[in-house]
């Protein structure tokens, strides 16, 4: 597919990413005056956290590459991009290292501060920087760390403390060794411990490991067995019996190759460093003697990090395991102190003790980083802080009440814009997550209960115990604070599950069909009031249910009648199963009895005989009359259901209720878009689409659905007219995911193409269409309509994107021909930069702050569009600036006073340090010294004031222009010069004229003609004098003004205000600044470009400088002009509005005024 020259969208521009913490690249650590700062990479970019409340401070732009290695001193950062290494200070990018490795670097380590820094490639070859001068950095020396014939890849390095030019370097086949990277020599090998496998045996370790390794099996046979059940599996038991040998010899637990360094440490000892293998074994190993202090045995698989506590209360070293424990090693007793179980989601990366603090900080593979602290009475930890997104691919993002308006919020500040501002998504990692694009700190995961209690106890993961991946969810701030707000349906899950936004939990309350306890539910609606959840099913039931209860409160059915689907008769609760009775709960068993009757060898007689044939006559004969009557019961309510027919005849993907609980709209697999009555459950009207139906999407502001078919058409239903009003196509595969914009204006879609449409409703057209290099999996309009969240394959952000219609006037251009190509990475490229971020996170700790700043640096971020280009001198052109720029410029003097504080912040006056006390019975302070002083201080600044007006009067009162003042003079004598010039030109062409008609006149009186003569002679000198102004004059003076205009449109409201205000400050120059000022009006008018912002500056002029243009005749002269210029803008505006409002009100039969 083709994509056009466009370098960006018509309608958005890339924001910022939320939910990237950190990726599988090792967390760098650094301590920088009284705080201590952590550098992690995120795919392409980098970010650093201020490890006091884990906040974010600073984000790097996007590099071309992705982040391979990583390295940091004080506020210089190293990041290793395939065969090259950039050299960051700060966030700016200040030199590339290029040319000296041939393949990809690997590793990356500062040495000596920031004197030099190390680099190690896949061919094992190690350079040597010099980068104290990052703009200057040079190559010191190379060397190679293989040694002998056989190849081993460096899997580590570090360097030990007080060892001069030496680091330790750790290799896959086991090696340890000591080099030289002044000399480039190998100074030593050090020997360390033979494998776990052979001194298991010597150790009395080797029962523990076959008991790990049985307990491991049988816990993946039992989870086969639960997977073979689920998909109906013949096959055997011992049909995996290989399979766990193999996995077993994956992990590292009877393998001969796994003595592989994997990480080392340094302990707060010289001389003693940490060594972790691929084993799973830790050993403690002294450099200096080349001896083994102690060693360790993690049965968890190979060690992944290591770090020693420093605090000196309790020594310790922790390690990391590939399945996310954290094990805790007690140095003085050499035994396992305790183990933190599902730290992580997956391999644990890195991990670091804070300097002399008990806290730990650890990163893991699923997206995270944790801040663990040490202060149990068993010396276990605890979570302190986390900053966290999805492991595994988010698929499902929505505003959170972005279909019920604006209501309470989740955490502090503001509710409203809280919950504006927050986003709800679900991923393959079978998480729920809160995420917010104010405060990173707001982020969180929904929990699912006490899952790693629970796995304890069953010996199993975590993952495993999670609710699978969600497949639909929907939300209502209604009542929040009442009971659940959330409604959840998963994967192969009968029940819809309930979440509280308020406990960021799920409740007990679940919602799930009795007579149908294993059918799937597909799709979930809230109602508008909150209190109801409607729930469709895979067999094409639609089913309502109490949100605070659960209780069941009526099925979606309608009638059979003669084959006519429609009726009258519906399904009521009392008629069918309620959740809060007993005679509900044997309705739903009947029904359950009826449905499996075709499957059960017994009928009803054989059962009653059975228990007629008891050796207790008398129980059986009262157990068989209840019997008795269920089953009388159950019969009558078969015949009643062999009357009714679920809603749809397929499975249901869509359900939705209407803002007034009248409508429930659903939609299925069957092809028909169907309309109930909330309250009596009776169907109103069906729309057959004539292909099945794969999704739906509900504005309820408008009551318009969209649904996608399977032939590739997106159609738009009006459910007040019942009828469909739009559709959609040219999608060239399954659409993914569909949103109304909030004014329902428009109409956004995407496909597993990688494009996404966006449609005008009114219109019906195409108004912009991108092409990712990632397809769009979901996507989601805020509230305000200010942003578009979505999400894509393989990433695990969520991408978001400025609305520029909410910012600034957009022009629609023709139908777009082509996709526009729209690159990811330039999304997490345009994230916050590190001003704003500091700004941000002083309102983030601020709990007193209401978050109405939410949004207001987005100008900072949106690059708004320049004036557009004028189509004709007819037509009048706007500047395309935001509204804020000019709408309350008049008022700003207004504003600025509303907001003024009562009171300006006084500095408390400063005590002396010795304080003086007066002699007496009583002390008291002395404080003539101090009142002293004060007066002194006085008149100092008096005195100032004095020289400075004394210095202005002897300047002639003449001081600096302003930066407006500089631009008005060089444009008005450029502009003098030119029209000077054209002036002359046009004097030329009339006297030219002239001349031609003295020849035409041969026959007249030698006197007539020297009369005519002397009056051309003063017509054209008069004509020189008062030349009038042509448009080709206009244009060419308003080019000389547009640097002017340019520099203008770029300042913000209050700093306009200053220099409009600051154009009669020079009295003596005063007329020729206003004189300037207004030929700028002039020239602006004439062109009519920039009509709104140049009718608010002109307001402003006028009413700041109306005094002065008064008292000076040349000035006024100057009004005529201008007025004559406006009226006529204003006249050829109310023509265009009058011509339309008559064809208007002829098309439509109204009356507008």
């Amino acid at each position: 597919m083709m994509t056009q020259s466009v370098s960006e969208s018509l309608l958005f521009r890339p924001f910022r990413t939320v939910g990237m913490v950190a990726d599988s690249v090792a967390v760098d650590v650094k301590r920088l005056g009284s705080e201590t700062f952590a550098t992690a990479a995120v795919g392409k970019s980098w970010q650093v956290f201020n490890l006091d409340k884990l906040r974010t401070v600073m984000v790097a732009p996007m590099a071309a590459r992705r982040i391979a290695a990583l390295a940091s001193a004080r506020d210089v950062t190293f990041t290793a991009h395939g065969d090259e290494i950039v050299v960051w200070k700060r966030n700016q990018q200040m030199n590339v290292l290029r040319g000296e490795h041939k393949s990809d670097v690997m590793r990356l380590m500062t040495f000596g501060g920031t004197e030099y820094l190390l680099s190690v490639d896949h061919d094992q070859l190690l350079c040597v920087w010099a980068v104290k001068d990052v703009k200057a950095c040079r190559l010191v020396r190379k060397l190679s760390l293989q040694s002998g014939a056989v190849r081993r890849e460096v899997t580590c390095i570090m360097h030990p403390h007080t060892y001069l030019n030496k680091i330790v370097v750790g290799f896959d086949s086991g090696d340890l060794e000591l080099w030289n990277i002044r000399t480039g020599k190998r100074i030593f090998a050090f020997s360390l411990p033979a494998p776990i496998d052979e001194r298991s045996k010597q150790q009395g370790v080797s029962g523990f490991l076959e008991r790990e390794r049985l307990r491991r099996a049988e816990l993946r046979r039992r989870q086969r067995l639960t997977k073979k059940r689920d998909n109906n599996d013949s096959a055997s038991d011992d049909d995996y019996d290989d399979d766990d040998e193999e996995e077993e010899t994956e992990h590292g637990m009877h393998s001969d190759s796994t003595t592989a360094v994997t990480c080392v440490e340094q302990s707060p000892l010289v001389d003693v460093v940490a060594i972790g293998r691929a084993d799973g074994s830790i050993v403690v190993h002294n450099l200096k003697y080349d001896e083994t202090v102690t060693s360790f045995l993690q049965t968890d698989g190979p060690v992944t990090a290591l770090s020693f506590r420093s605090d000196g209360k309790l020594p310790t070293v922790v390690s990391g395991s590939n399945h996310g424990h954290l094990s805790v090693w007690n140095l003085e007793t050499r035994k396992l102190q305790t183990v933190l179980r599902n730290a992580h989601d997956g391999p644990v990366v890195s991990a670091h003790f804070l300097d002399q603090q008990h806290v730990l900080l650890t990163s893991g593979a699923d997206n995270s980083l944790k801040m663990w602290i040490f202060d149990q009475a068993d010396h276990s930890g605890r979570l302190l802080r986390q900053r966290a997104g999805h492991s595994l691919p988010p698929h499902r993002v929505r505003f959170y009440s972005n279909t019920q308006g604006t209501g309470a919020g989740m955490g502090t500040g503001n509710e409203a814009d809280s919950a504006s501002s927050t986003i709800l998504s679900a991923g393959q990692d079978r998480a729920l997550r809160v995420f917010s694009i104010i405060r990173d700190r707001n982020a969180a995961e929904l929990s699912q209960g006490s899952l790693q209690s629970r796995a304890s106890e069953l010996h199993m993961t975590m993952k495993e115990l999670r609710l699978a991946p969600a497949v639909d969810f929907d939300a209502s701030a209604t009542r929040e604070r009442d009971w659940a707000n959330v409604l959840s349906c998963h994967e192969g899950d009968a029940a819809a599950h309930c979440w509280s936004t308020k406990n960021r939990a799920k409740t007990r309350v679940f919602l799930k069909s009795k007579p149908f306890p294993t059918v799937p539910v597909t799709a979930v609606a809230i109602s508008a009031c909150g209190s109801f959840g409607v729930l469709g099913f895979r067999d094409g039931r639609v089913e309502k249910y109490n949100m605070q209860s659960g209780f069941f409160r009526g099925g979606f059915k309608y009638v059979k009648n003669n084959g006519d689907g429609d009726g009258d008769e519906d399904m009521k609760p009392g008629d069918s199963d309620s959740g809060d009775s007993d005679s509900g709960d044997s309705d739903r068993d009947s029904d359950s009895d009826d449905n499996n009757d075709d499957n059960n060898p017994h009928d009803d007689t054989d059962s009653l005989m059975h228990q007629k044939d008891s050796t207790d006559d008398t129980a059986a004969y009262v157990s068989g009359r209840k019997q008795a009557l269920i089953q009388a019961k159950a019969r009558r309510t078969r015949q009643r259901l062999k009357r009714m027919r679920p809603a749809h005849d397929a499975a249901v993907f869509g359900v939705q209720v209407d803002g007034l609980n009248r409508v429930v709209v659903s939609a299925s697999l069957d092809g028909t878009v169907k309309l109930w009555d909330f309250a009596k459950l009776t169907l109103l009207h069906t729309i057959d689409l004539g292909s099945p139906i794969s999704r739906m999407v509900y504005h309820r502001d408008s009551d318009l659905i969209a649904v996608t078919t399977d032939d590739l058409m997106v159609k738009v239903i009006d459910t007040s007219t019942r009828r469909v009003v739009r559709s959609f196509g040219g999608h060239r595969s399954r659409l993914s995911d569909m949103a109304f914009s909030p004014d329902g204006r428009w109409l956004v879609t995407a496909c597993m193409d990688g494009t996404m449409r966006v449609f005008d409703l009114v219109s019906g057209r195409l108004i912009d269409w991108l092409i990712f290099n990632q397809p769009v999996t979901s996507l989601s309009f805020a509230p305000k309509s200010d942003v578009l969240a979505t999400t894509h394959v393989n990433t695990l952000g969520i991408f978001l994107w400025a609305n520029k219609a909410f910012f600034s006037n957009v022009y629609m251009r023709s139908v777009p021909s082509r996709p526009i190509d729209v690159d990811l990475d330039k999304s997490l490229a345009a994230h916050i930069d590190a001003e704003r971020s500091n700004r941000l996170d002083k309102d983030s700790n601020n709990d007193d702050d209401d978050g109405s700043g939410k949004l207001l640096d987005m100008f900072s971020v949106v690059r708004f569009a320049a004036t557009a280009a004028q189509l004709d001198e007819e037509l009048t052109t706007l500047s395309a600036l935001p509204k804020s720029k000019w709408q309350n410029l008049a008022n700003l003097d207004e504003i600025k006073a509303r907001n003024k504080p009562l009171q300006a912040p006084k500095a408390p006056e400063k005590a002396p340090f010795f304080l003086t006390t007066q002699a007496g019975l009583e002390p008291q302070l002395d404080v003539t010294e101090a009142k002293k002083q004060q007066e002194e201080k006085q008149a100092r600044e008096e005195e100032a004031e004095k020289q400075r007006k004394s210095r202005i009067i002897q300047s002639g009162g003449k001081q600096d222009d302003s930066s407006l003042v500089q631009r008005l003079e060089l444009a008005s004598s450029a502009a003098q010069r030119t029209l000077k010039r054209m002036r002359a030109e046009y004097c030329e062409q009339q006297e030219a004229e002239q001349s031609k008609q003295q020849q035409r006149k041969k026959k007249q009186k030698n006197k007539k003609k020297r009369k005519n003569d002397d009056n051309n002679d003063t017509a054209a000198t008069a004509a020189s004098t008062r030349v009038p102004m042509t448009k080709e004059m206009w244009k060419a003076t308003a080019e000389h003004f547009e640097g002017v205009n340019t520099f203008l449109k770029s300042l913000s409201p209050s700093a306009l205000d200053a220099e409009i205000n600051m154009l009669g400050l020079d009295v003596f120059r005063e007329k020729t600044h206003l004189a300037w000022m207004m030929q700028y009006f002039l020239c602006q008018l004439s062109q009519r470009r920039d009509v709104e912002f140049v009718q608010a500056l002109l307001g402003v002029f006028l009413k700041v400088h109306a005094e002065a243009i008064a008292t000076h005749p040349e000035l006024l002269r100057i009004v005529p002009e201008l007025q004559r210029l406006q009226e006529e803008l204003w006249r050829n505006l109310e023509r265009l509005l009058h011509a339309n409002q008559a064809l208007v009100s002829f098309f439509t039969k109204t009356q507008i005024t």
